[in-house]
């Protein structure tokens, strides 16, 4: 491991953080996602981990498919108290970051009345890397949730919003689902 290497890393991780607040998806797999089988992407809103590179690519193309149908949200973290460890053969690389982030969310997310809902996110990113052909890649993506300041039990209550984003957009094609998903196909 190199100090160009730990760059490298940090320098991946913010792109990836760019391209999510920027609902640049495609750049995401393009750029960043490992070609390797064995990807793995987790979410807290998430019921269960997306696995396979198929999958997590399908995953992507569904979140863009929303945000291009329903726009409405806008969302920006700051990630903080940085940790990267390298493996012993300097091929992987796992990072560890604290997240803050606001969101807000408009009509396409379930809100109908001015002001819209801000929440305050506070979560831990945690990324594995791996080298492919000289470059950094991102092996598993996870994002847990620690605590969410806003009015999200009601978002959740009534289905909106990200809250019961698999349900609605990732095990089958919406079809009489109301907010975001309403109308998205995934497959």
């Amino acid at each position: 491991m190199t100090s160009k290497d730990y760059k490298a890393v940090q320098d991946a991780q913010l792109q990836y953080e760019t391209y999510v607040q920027s609902r640049r998806f495609d750049q995401i797999v393009d750029k960043l996602l490992s070609r390797r089988e064995d990807v793995l992407f987790s979410h807290s809103d998430l019921k269960q981990e997306v696995k396979g590179r198929s999958e997590v690519v399908r995953f992507y193309k569904c979140l863009a498919a929303a945000f291009e149908k329903n726009g409405g949200f806008l969302r920006t973290d700051l990630s903080t108290s940085q940790v990267l460890s390298f493996s012993p053969d300097g091929k992987s690389a796992t990072g560890t970051w604290l997240t803050i982030g606001v969101e807000c969310r408009k009509e396409a997310f379930g809100y109908t009345s001015e002001p819209y809902p801000m929440f305050r996110l506070f979560g831990q990113r945690r990324t594995q890397f791996v080298q492919e052909g000289g470059l950094w890649k991102m092996k598993e993506i996870h994002w847990q949730e620690i605590f969410r300041l806003g009015p999200i039990a009601y978002a959740q209550s009534k289905c909106t919003g990200w809250s019961g984003l698999r349900e609605r957009c990732w095990e089958l094609p919406p079809t009489d689902h109301s907010g975001p998903w309403k109308g998205v196909r995934c497959r």
